[in-house]
């Protein structure tokens, strides 16, 4: 019988948790991180609700960055705004992320 290898991956917390009082003090609640080789987006979220995205795209000497933040919306505003981007040609998802709700959300809003 043969077992596989865990591999013990250390994360240092202190860079973390740097981060995580610095967003705290701007009254955001929950973050997260995406990252790919050329492109990372910082996801939040509020007390208020308001959702929050900065994304920075780079790739042989180019760079953009954006960022957009939007209120809690009620669901007629929220659908309004959804089929609004769809049609500027967001994917659902990255509809999702500007609106600060699921997919599925967005989805069930464009039908």
């Amino acid at each position: 019988m043969t077992t596989g290898k865990q591999l013990a991956i250390q994360v240092p917390n202190e860079p973390l948790a740097a981060i995580d009082a610095f967003f705290r003090q701007q009254g955001v609640e929950e973050w997260s991180i995406k990252s790919k080789p050329d492109h990372k987006t910082i996801l939040a979220r509020t007390k208020d609700g308001n959702a929050v995205r900065y994304s920075v795209y780079m790739s042989k000497g180019f760079r953009e960055s954006t960022s957009s933040s939007c209120d809690g919306l009620p669901p007629a505003r929220r659908k309004a705004e959804a089929k609004r981007l769809s049609k500027k040609g967001l994917t659902q998802t990255e509809i999702a992320e500007c609106l600060g709700c699921s997919q599925k959300t967005v989805s069930n809003d464009l039908r």
